[in-house]
């Protein structure tokens, strides 16, 4: 009979997941969560610099440190030249911060604040004017705060039983304060960087995107089956195919490379205005960072 019941329960359990599958998926994720098995987890390692089993959390976190500053280190990049400070007017609007705020995503994780979107975006009409003030002295000045620069990054394993650090993706979390700023930045200079970017990027390009080159390519190779020539060889037809060579170029960690002093020719050559430059200089040469594993920061 109790066997009966526990069955009941899991059935129950299975048709309230199927529905909240359709009207609200965040309450979906914590669901399943909560009716997953809790088994003991086993212990993670990570392998040192010399290819030794790292167990201890301190030991494992300070591998991480290691990995990320060296992950990100420019060794050609000098200091950051700020230039002179603009004594522009220039003011970013209430309404326009308002509205990015609104537009941030619920129920994604907080940076190293702690602070979640949904408190931005219920923090009232006096919560908006301190905001609006301080964006705006942020983007007048060009100095930006060391909690807006700080990341949290998490090590997302690509591969099972990952124990190389190679072998991890870092999702970094930043606040969603830096992230309005971020917003505001991009809208500014996209319009300035589209007129310099081919048609053939898809990729972090609004209204474009893998599916664009994925079509493109089968169109090609339609195309090409079209041009197919038949043969008479020995009293037999033989249809010789065009042949098509494809060559996929895959960049190792390609965008945790960047050359800083090279981004900032490009940005002065595409015309991105000082202010933006600055913002942008501020946000790179003078990051921090810190490694979150199990719970524990390094």
């Amino acid at each position: 009979m109790k066997l009966k019941t526990n069955t009941m329960t899991h059935k129950d359990k299975c048709k309230e997941t199927e529905m909240l599958d359709i009207v609200h998926r965040q309450l979906l994720y914590q669901k399943i969560k909560d009716i997953r098995p809790k088994g003991s987890r086993a212990v993670q390692t990570i392998k040192g610099k010399q290819g030794q089993n790292l167990v201890e959390k301190e030991e494992i976190l300070d591998r991480w440190a290691e990995y990320v500053q060296d992950l990100y280190k420019d060794k050609k990049r000098g200091e950051a030249d700020m230039g002179d400070l603009i004594h522009e007017v220039y003011t970013i609007s209430g309404e326009e911060i308002e509205a990015v705020i609104k537009d941030l995503p619920k129920g994604k994780a907080c940076g190293s604040d702690n602070i979640a979107a949904e408190l931005l975006q219920g923090m009232g009409e006096r919560g908006m004017e301190i905001m609006t003030s301080l964006i705006n002295k942020i983007y007048r000045s060009g100095y930006i705060p060391e909690d807006f620069r700080k990341s949290i990054f998490l090590p997302i394993p690509k591969v099972s039983r990952a124990q190389d650090c190679n072998d991890f993706r870092t999702i970094a979390l930043i606040s969603h304060a830096s992230k309005v700023l971020l917003h505001l930045i991009k809208r500014r200079i996209t319009p300035i960087v589209e007129r310099h970017v081919g048609e053939s990027q898809m990729g972090f390009r609004k209204g474009k995107g893998t599916r664009d080159a994925i079509f493109q390519l089968r169109m090609i190779s339609e195309r090409l089956q079209k041009m197919n020539t038949e043969v008479e060889k020995k009293g037999k037809t033989i249809t010789k195919a065009t042949k098509l060579y494809l060559c996929f170029v895959d960049y190792q960690k390609a965008f945790d490379r960047v050359k800083h002093d090279k981004l900032l020719e490009v940005m002065v050559r595409a015309g991105i205005p000082e202010l933006e430059r600055r913002l942008i200089i501020n946000l790179y040469w003078k990051q921090s960072a810190a490694v979150r594993w199990d719970g524990e920061i390094s």
